[in-house]
């Protein structure tokens, strides 16, 4: 809820400054808007990327229904199979020339699921894998031929997915990189992971418009080293409020304790 409030607030913010406020009520608080939330989790005056943590809710009961009906051995080719159709619903539309909407592979069945147990297949298997084999050269590899095939992709094609296939290859090197022991700082990406993921993932949207109104008033919107920079500037100060509120979360803890 707190997340939700915040992204209300900015958007109402937003749009108060350009003058649009009761547009903006108006067309996101629909009845078409509502049900394409209920059944694809699509915005709904919240920022368009906090659709996953309503999908969530869905994963968890759809994982609740894995587990009851003791399929829990086939989660990794339920894994693969949701996540090839993700690919082929949001790249086949594509190519065929039909304008899918997002909401229809972007949601908690052909993403967030597959992303889920894509991570938990890691977790219950990371002390097996590291003690059989030094993962940091393959990760490291699987990073690289990831983030050069997303940005291939996204050169080929012209237009961004969000998702590609390079993200699944460069996610699968940082989990490599995350549970072996020998990279120095495998700890801290997991601490990142645990720790902070939630709140760089809930605050990189709100980082990223704030620097991108800086840029417009900077005239460096068109800049082509600003382009390129730019997700990683989000990044890394999306870690650093993120570990500020971490940060004083836990001070809170430590002085009711005392």
């Amino acid at each position: 809820m707190p997340a939700v409030t915040f992204y209300m607030l900015f958007g109402i913010c937003e749009h108060m400054v350009i003058g649009d406020l009761i547009g903006f009520v108006k067309e996101e608080f629909t009845i078409p808007g509502l049900i394409a939330f209920l059944l694809f989790n699509g915005q709904l005056f919240v920022g368009g990327h906090l659709w996953f943590l309503f999908a969530l809710l869905y994963v968890y009961l759809a994982y609740a229904v894995i587990i009851k009906l003791k399929l829990k051995n086939y989660s990794k080719y339920l894994c693969v199979v949701l996540l090839l159709l993700h690919f082929i619903l949001a790249y086949g539309s594509f190519f065929i020339g039909y304008a899918l909407k997002a909401g229809f592979y972007r949601n908690w069945l052909f993403e967030g699921l597959p992303f889920f147990l894509f991570g938990k297949i890691f977790y219950e298997n990371s002390d097996r894998w590291s003690e059989k084999q030094k993962l940091k050269y393959k990760g490291l590899l699987l990073i690289v031929v990831g983030l050069i095939s997303s940005v291939m992709e996204r050169i080929a094609l012209g237009r961004d997915f969000s998702v590609h296939i390079g993200s699944v290859i460069a996610l699968e090197g940082m989990l490599m990189w995350a549970v072996d022991g020998s990279v120095p700082f495998g700890k801290k990406l997991i601490f990142i992971g645990r720790e902070l993921s939630v709140y760089v993932y809930i605050y990189h949207l709100a980082i990223y418009m704030l620097f991108d109104y800086l840029y417009k008033i900077l005239k460096l919107n068109q800049n082509i080293v600003v382009f390129w920079i730019r997700p990683i500037n989000t990044l890394l100060w999306s870690i650093v409020v993120a570990y500020t509120i971490y940060f004083v979360l836990e001070k809170r803890k430590n002085i009711k304790k005392i």
